[in-house]
């Protein structure tokens, strides 16, 4: 589970900023593309926006972790131009690269690919790679996931929790409704961190994926073709896609 007593960000931050400036730095055919609830906030408006304490980006790229140190040398570069301390670890199934300051700390995040199961999924970064968009905001320029992928991926780890913790989607399930009890599992979670339980922690996630969800449908939209592309490149996307559009259903979210 994620460290919930790091410092939470928005998109809007400036620690948030310097991360997404250093993850440009990465050139050529590995160049990074934002993922997870910062790519969300890319695409909604700031009155939106939710607290979160990392950055998830994805490279079209797999090794170990001299290796993301090696690549990741331009980002590092940079981020120590801009007074940050930095540190690498291997966590689970991700690369995180810690950084911060007296002031600040952040975290960004890449997944771990072995060279098997990347095989396996190259054809499909190769897609999210083919479909992102890029989103200009204050003169920065960087790549998102697009809608799509962001929403299948969160659809399918909302399903997972819901079955390994035995949790459910709330009842209200309008933005503002997913926002508020949000805000109230998260106070409950950080006023008893000693004591929170990994089913409450996954409930937060759980709902949170829901407002993105949300977020993303009423503000953008979500192409039904390109959505059902995402959908049939997954595993087991025959027993998938049905729980997938049952789960939209539930959160009333229309496919265009």
């Amino acid at each position: 589970m994620k460290p919930f007593h790091l410092t939470q960000h928005k998109l809007e931050d400036t620690i948030v900023k310097d991360s997404i400036i250093a993850i440009n730095k990465l050139k050529g055919k590995t160049a990074g593309r934002i993922a997870g609830g910062m790519a969300v906030q890319s695409y909604i408006p700031e009155r939106l926006h939710r607290g979160t304490i990392d950055l998830d980006f994805t490279l079209y790229w797999k090794g170990c972790i001299s290796e993301f140190k090696e690549l990741c040398k331009p980002l590092v570069s940079y981020l120590k131009n801009q007074n940050y301390n930095i540190n690498f670890h291997k966590k689970g199934q991700v690369f995180e690269i810690t950084f911060g300051n007296k002031k600040d700390s952040f975290l960004i995040q890449h997944p771990r690919f072995s060279k098997n199961y990347f095989e396996r999924i190259k054809n499909s970064l190769g897609r999210e790679i083919s479909n992102q968009r890029t989103i200009s905001k204050e003169g920065l320029n960087y790549g998102v996931l697009s809608p799509e992928d962001l929403v299948v991926t969160k659809l399918h780890r909302a399903l997972l929790f819901s079955e390994k913790y035995n949790i459910w989607t709330p009842k209200e399930v309008s933005v503002k409704s997913l926002r508020n009890f949000s805000r109230k599992l998260r106070n409950e979670i950080t006023s008893r961190s000693l004591e929170v339980s990994p089913k409450k922690i996954a409930l937060l996630r759980l709902v949170n994926d829901c407002y993105d969800i949300k977020s993303l449908s009423e503000n953008i939209g979500l192409n039904k073709n390109y959505f059902n592309e995402v959908v049939n490149d997954w595993k087991n996307h025959k027993a998938e896609s049905k729980s997938f559009l049952g789960l939209l259903e539930k959160l009333k979210v229309p496919l265009e």
